[in-house]
């Protein structure tokens, strides 16, 4: 019985493979949880680290980030008690990423810079170019400037090593940090050549995230219709792939484009939509870019009072998270927002002045927290 029990897992594990190579993340997830239960039964820990990392990966794909944490952890505690080095190296950098989704960055971060050390240590190369790439992703997120540096140098990793779908990936990311930097043109350029890359390659994933990427660029340049066009080809592909992150990021790139052109009422629909998938989700690391727009939606429609709530909210997130590109984004919006009422103060008397002191409020917030936030 012990030996159909083992037939039966490693036909659940092929069977997975096929799912996951389909797109079908959901009959993956059965299939997985179906092969843990058995090997949890005949006793094979390390076949089950190995189910229960991928379980954690599968989990990622559907956008379930708590749940592909908790897979992960369960995962990293067998690698360790089975003496599996490398997987633990994997399995550690998984936790970062799932901890930087979840807008945990200084867990994400401590996750990826043992993935990277350990990697090192015992000569895992791939391992070491995907731990350097998450920790230039959190490096981003807390604002850092070593974001580049460590962008470029697992990008030559990856090319070492030739692993042309994380070489492709890497260089969106360096696109975007361009973006981020305010060189739109030089960003565009290079997010449309990685994704020719990832094109070639046959990588499809990275394939959607360059085209969500791309729609960003041409946004910062103004070119609207040119970004619709990105965002729609990115909707047809992932009709396909069901992949929850590209949901969240097309639907925030139309909410964002209604808004730039005056559309306030979509622009609200969309965000509200968006901010009730990342909610669901858990992926919080958004959570304070939809309340900034929605909050600049707001203002536009004439309803300071819900406006003022929902960037009262994002400050509280962007505190939290340590996110300072959303604290200087958020900083920007309140000190324009504190103009406006000012004005309004003589008309309207003390429901503006009311409402300019919460602003001042969240300005004071941001403005010590800056001062306070630290680098990595």
């Amino acid at each position: 019985e012990v030996g159909d029990k083992e037939m039966e897992t490693r036909v659940l594990a092929n069977l997975s493979d096929v799912r996951m190579d389909s797109w079908d993340y959901r009959g993956a997830e059965e299939t997985c949880l179906k092969a843990v239960q058995l090997l949890e039964e005949i006793g094979d820990r390390q076949a089950e680290l190995m189910m229960l990392d991928r379980l954690g990966v599968i989990n990622a794909r559907l956008g379930a980030y708590p749940e592909a944490l908790a897979h992960f952890q369960q995962a990293l505690t067998l690698s360790r008690e089975v003496g599996e080095a490398i997987v633990e190296t994997i399995t550690l950098n998984n936790i970062g990423q799932a901890h930087w989704q979840l807008g945990n960055y200084r867990q994400a971060f401590e996750a990826c810079q043992t993935a990277l050390e350990r990697a090192r240590a015992c000569g895992a190369r791939d391992t070491e170019a995907t731990a350097l790439h998450t920790l230039g992703l959190i490096a981003g997120s807390l604002g850092d400037a070593s974001a580049t540096r460590r962008f470029q140098e697992a990008e030559r990793i990856a090319g070492e090593v030739q692993n042309s779908a994380l070489q492709a990936h890497i260089r969106v990311d360096l696109g975007r940090r361009l973006l981020s930097d305010g060189k739109g043109e030089e960003a565009a350029q290079g997010i449309a050549d990685a994704l020719d890359a990832a094109k070639q390659g046959g990588h499809r994933e990275v394939e959607l995230y360059g085209l969500v990427s791309l729609a960003v660029a041409h946004l910062h340049l103004g070119d609207l219709q040119q970004a619709r066009s990105l965002i729609a080809e990115a909707r047809r592909q992932n009709a396909t792939i069901r992949h929850k992150e590209t949901e969240v990021q097309t639907l925030k790139l139309e909410a964002e484009i209604a808004g730039r052109e005056g559309r306030y009422p979509e622009a609200m629909d969309s965000y509200n939509a968006v901010f009730k998938l990342t909610r669901t989700l858990g992926i919080r690391k958004e959570e304070g870019w939809i309340l900034l727009g929605m909050g600049k939606a707001l203002r536009r429609l004439g309803d300071d009072e819900r406006a003022i709530a929902h960037q009262q909210e994002a400050v509280r997130l962007s505190v939290e998270m340590g996110d300072r590109p959303l604290q200087k984004k958020l900083l920007t919006d309140l000190l324009d927002f504190e103009r406006d009422l000012n004005l309004q103060v003589a008309r309207r008397g003390r429901k503006a002045a009311r409402r300019r002191d919460e602003v001042r409020e969240r300005i004071q917030q941001l403005r010590q927290a800056m001062r306070q936030a630290d680098v990595i």
